[in-house]
């Protein structure tokens, strides 16, 4: 054993023989386009399924004749409008918040 793993360590290479992982120009790691396709198409199919399935977020009856002592409160879900997202996905201020900031931000300035 100690022969074997005498030669495994002075045959083994240094280094990564695969790709270098996408970056943004941030520095980031980012999705190739083969991951962000699958990432979408699950999103996708997730929302579909959920938006069938959020009538119930729970068992409705304890048992087949019963009857519950107390009602569940129902789901709270955002219904406004989707966050401004920037070219990464990532969310930006709305120009309404963006207006106020500078303003705030002058404000304290002077």
């Amino acid at each position: 054993i100690v022969l074997l793993a005498t030669v495994a360590l002075c045959t083994a290479l240094p280094g990564y023989p695969y790709a270098p992982a996408p970056l943004g120009h941030d520095g980031r790691v980012i999705d190739t386009p083969e991951v962000a396709h699958a990432k979408a198409e699950h999103f996708a199919r997730y929302h579909q399924e959920a938006a069938r399935n959020s009538l119930h977020g729970h068992d409705p009856a304890y048992s087949y004749a019963g009857h519950e002592a107390y009602h569940f409160a129902p789901e709270i879900r955002y219904h406004g409008p989707p966050a401004p997202l920037d070219h990464e996905g990532r969310v930006v201020d709305t120009p309404e918040v963006a207006h106020l900031k500078a303003a705030h931000l002058h404000a304290h300035a002077v």
